[in-house]
């Protein structure tokens, strides 16, 4: 990722705040870049998934994604040669090699965690060596495709109001959940080896991945049998998801409030704007989500459902898939979408103003 939304900003502009904002702002920041995005990216349950360890591992700092297949340990290129067998794995292997390729590395995490991935200054994905080399398998092909999200379609550096952050957050959860199942599913039916879409299922997208690849090819519905399903699973059984992703938006939009009380004392309301203020209108806002629902690297291979949708009638439906289960959080996203309003209309309204009154002061005005 990017340097952190916020902290970017407070890098540049450390006068605006106090010391204790500061390092509210930079705690923040680690939480934005990855502790609340991609955390729980496979949330194990059953014990018999974490008991294998082969001893293959080697814990030193990671190796860029392109490094593993010449560099990595035995464990680590099994996993990468595994996924070059299918066309699409090939495909998601050289993209994932050529474009700010991650470092992956091994991570013995708490519970039954499977893997995550952030950005920072670079990509990074990290690997729990307790799974089995199938669950590790899933969790990469689901972490590179977070991995094609921030770095295809810009994900991190897009400005966001608290509700857009939120429908994002979702949205990039099961798209990387749908294309999982799609992936599993084609992985199978090339190289008759369904690692990806049979098993125990004990993960989040393993429920899926199952239903998706039983179901004839001619009748599987991207939109609903893997995109809208992964959004159903992950209100049912993985209510953690939405836990992070709120505490996510609640953060950000807070420190955005914050920001807003200390940008009077340098007077930066155009930057301040420009930085988390300037949020696009509907129809870019809606090509940009669309881009998502496709089951192949390509951001124009759009599934036919969604391209044949107004860009209103589209975020309707964006809205609708991704509000939610939980009441209170989708009341409390509604007041911070308020507040975000009134901030960015008042902070457009004097920058508009300054911008005018520094025009009409410059020389041959």
């Amino acid at each position: 990722m990017r340097e952190g939304l916020l902290q970017s900003f407070a890098r540049r502009r450390n006068r605006l705040l106090s010391a204790p904002l500061r390092a509210v702002f930079l705690a923040s920041a680690v939480m934005a870049a990855g502790g609340c995005d991609d955390a729980t990216v496979l949330l194990q349950r059953n014990p018999e998934s974490i008991r294998h360890m082969t001893g293959e591992e080697r814990y030193e700092t990671g190796l860029r994604f392109h490094e593993i297949a010449q560099f990595g340990d035995d464990r680590l290129k099994r996993l990468v040669l595994a996924l070059r067998q299918s066309e699409g794995g090939r495909e998601l292997y050289d993209y994932a090699a050529a474009h700010n390729p991650p470092y992956v590395e091994w991570q013995t995490m708490p519970g039954q965690g499977g893997g995550y991935s952030w950005d920072s200054d670079n990509s990074y994905l990290k690997l729990n060596p307790r799974l089995s080399d199938e669950n590790l398998f899933r969790t990469l092909v689901h972490e590179l495709r977070h991995h094609w999200q921030n770095t295809a379609l810009g994900t991190k550096t897009w400005v966001n109001s608290p509700l857009r952050d939120w429908e994002l957050k979702r949205f990039s959860e099961a798209d990387a959940c749908a294309y999982t199942a799609h992936f599993g599913a084609a992985y199978a039916a090339e190289t008759g080896n369904d690692q990806l879409t049979g098993g125990a299922l004990i993960g989040y997208g393993d429920k899926t991945s199952r239903a998706y690849s039983r179901k004839p090819p001619s009748e599987r519905d991207y939109l609903q049998d893997a995109f809208v399903a992964c959004m159903e699973e992950q209100d049912s059984n993985y209510l953690l998801y939405s836990q992070g992703h709120y505490l996510y938006v609640k953060k950000k939009s807070e420190l955005i409030r914050q920001l807003f009380d200390h940008v009077d004392e340098a007077g930066e309301y155009a930057e301040f704007y420009k930085r988390y203020l300037d949020v696009p209108g509907p129809e870019e806002t809606a090509r940009r989500f669309s881009q998502f629902l496709t089951p192949s690297l390509n951001t124009t291979d759009v599934v036919p459902a969604v391209k044949a949708m107004s860009s209103d009638a589209f975020l309707g439906w964006v809205k609708q898939v991704t509000t939610g289960v939980n009441a209170d959080y989708v009341d409390d996203i509604d007041k911070m979408e308020k507040r975000f309003n009134m901030i960015r209309n008042s902070v457009k309204t004097v920058a508009d103003t300054q911008g005018k009154s520094r025009a009409m002061a410059a020389p041959g005005s």
